[in-house]
């Protein structure tokens, strides 16, 4: 759960997931200077069910006794799943061929679920959102729809593998999409700029030209952190060593 912390990425004075995950790695592995790397960033308020993190360490290790031993010592909200051997040469993040988003919106107050979605109070029509949700695929520029950061030059560009809009109870729903990369932002700007549209706030065609630059930023809406979360991290098989 991203609830408690200031995201993944390592900042001062600041409670981070990476931070907490270092902190117990190195009590186990006596090594100060360990470091680990994340298939990417979760901002804060932004929950992951499966981030992938490699750390390189020159000793041997018991994976099961490591997950163990890391998970009776980690703050709650996070929790270890699995511990791989993998290629010396991969990285988290270069290596990894996709990633897939769930946005999660409930139409009523539900203090047990809001830590996880967005309570929308406004209509949803599902045929709209849907039909935003088939665009997204008929562009690859997503600068327009992320926050202006550095670290996106020359990598503003998305292939969208999936998007779609579901109704999974009667008062929740989910937008679920996959691609080979995302950009900061850049779900949560998508996922609230559908929902004007699904209010009727944008037409079908403001939503379009957005999508292809052609329509200012004002038509955006930033969905809240607190229903996103990164539930895919995909790798190709040779990355996963076999003893």
């Amino acid at each position: 759960m991203g609830t408690n912390f200031n995201g993944w990425q390592s900042q001062p004075d600041l409670n981070t997931i990476q931070d907490e995950i270092e902190r117990v790695l190195r009590i186990i592995t006596s090594k100060k200077d360990l470091k680990i790397f994340g298939s990417g960033r979760t901002d804060s308020g932004v929950h992951a069910s499966n981030q992938v993190a490699h750390l390189d360490l020159e000793i041997e290790l018991n994976t099961n006794k490591f997950k163990y031993q890391a998970n009776s010592l980690m703050k709650t909200g996070i929790s270890i799943w699995d511990v791989k051997k993998v290629n010396p040469e991969i990285h988290a993040r270069f290596a990894a061929t996709s990633r897939a988003y769930e946005y999660k919106l409930i139409s009523r107050p539900s203090p047990l679920r809001e830590q996880s979605a967005w309570f929308y109070n406004a209509e949803i029509d599902l045929g709209k959102l849907q039909a935003c949700a088939n665009l997204l695929s008929t562009v690859t520029d997503y600068s327009t729809f992320s926050k202006e950061n550095p670290g996106n030059i020359g990598s503003e560009f998305c292939t969208i593998e999936h998007a779609e809009w579901k109704k999974i109870k009667e008062d929740e729903y989910v937008f679920y999409i996959k691609s080979n990369r995302f950009l900061r932002h850049m779900v949560r700007y998508l996922v609230g700029s559908m929902l004007k549209v699904g209010k009727g706030d944008l037409s079908i065609q403001e939503f379009e030209k957005a999508l292809k630059g052609e329509h200012g930023n004002h038509v955006h809406l930033k969905a809240p952190a607190n229903g996103l979360c990164l539930i895919e991290v995909n790798y190709p098989n040779e990355v996963f060593l076999t003893n």
